[in-house]
């Protein structure tokens, strides 16, 4: 992979991340906000033929146990 995809796959988790603690802390705005990164991440990435890896399960079980 090289940097170009290595940034667009980071920001992408980026975006899952602070979604997840966005919605644990039942932040509106910030859902909104990070909702249109995360989007707009994830397009560049495909139209870049970027293939970001999907959320691992892990991640997802952790915040779940936060809310």
């Amino acid at each position: 992979m090289d940097k170009l995809a290595e940034t667009l796959v980071q920001r992408v988790q980026v975006a899952r991340a602070a979604m997840a603690e966005a919605v644990t802390a039942h932040d509106l705005r910030a859902v909104s906000l990070i909702l249109d990164e995360w989007e707009a991440a994830l397009l560049l990435a495909r139209r870049r033929g970027v293939e970001v890896p999907p959320l691992r399960a892990e991640l997802i079980e952790m915040a779940r146990e936060k809310r």
